[in-house]
């Protein structure tokens, strides 16, 4: 039954990212008032029974496997950002070999602590109370990266790009955004690869004292 309830919840998504899209550029759909009723039916229904059918099959998982350790179990988390560690430090001694420039960017999510000040719709949407957990996990995947950068690793924590930004970003419970928020990340990644880029030139040019 859990199987059921993931396959639902995927396909649920897939149908209001993949298909209203379509819908909206398609001026033959929007001649049947029907199609018309049921796209504005998934997407104002979507997202919330989405969240039901994530919750149910976190339920039906943990009920079968009970000895498996929770996701915001304290060795899950480390063994999580051990194998994130390792996949950095491998594309960081991959770029050095080839000379290549490389930019690391941890993004945001709605479950970091004060993060952002939430839309009523994030808050009746984008919100679940089983995924609450994750903010002890994000928490210490952020003082990693504040680690790794020390050693001089290009990390670029983007966790708190959405922190005076009260309208909505979030589409879901997870961790994807809408186009605005999009923006709003892309603007912060510009600016730290042109910085990061232009320094270099900037102190060559700077005149010896």
């Amino acid at each position: 039954l859990g199987q059921v309830y993931l396959k639902l919840s995927s396909l649920l998504m897939g149908l209001l990212y993949h298909g209203y899209p379509r819908f909206r550029k398609s001026s033959l759909l929007h001649l049947s008032p029907l199609t018309t009723l049921a796209m504005l039916t998934l997407v104002k229904g979507g997202p919330p029974l989405h969240n039901l059918l994530q919750d149910q099959f976190q339920k039906k998982y943990l009920a079968k496997f009970p000895e498996q350790p929770l996701p915001g179990n304290p060795e899950v988390i480390e063994t999580q950002i051990a194998i994130w560690e390792r996949a950095l430090r491998t594309q960081w001694q991959v770029a050095n070999t080839r000379h290549a420039p490389l930019f690391i960017f941890v993004q945001p999510n709605q479950y970091n602590e004060d993060s952002k000040p939430f839309s009523e719709w994030e808050l009746a949407h984008a919100i679940s109370p089983s995924k609450l957990n994750r903010g002890d996990r994000l928490a210490a995947l952020r003082e990693r990266a504040q680690a790794l950068k020390q050693e001089g690793l290009p990390i670029y924590d983007l966790t708190q790009v959405f922190s005076k930004t009260t309208e909505t970003v979030y589409t879901d419970t997870c961790c994807h955004i809408n186009s605005f928020g999009n923006q709003i990340v892309a603007q912060a990644i510009a600016d730290h690869i042109l910085t990061a880029l232009l320094e270099p030139a900037a102190k060559k040019t700077r005149p010896a004292k």
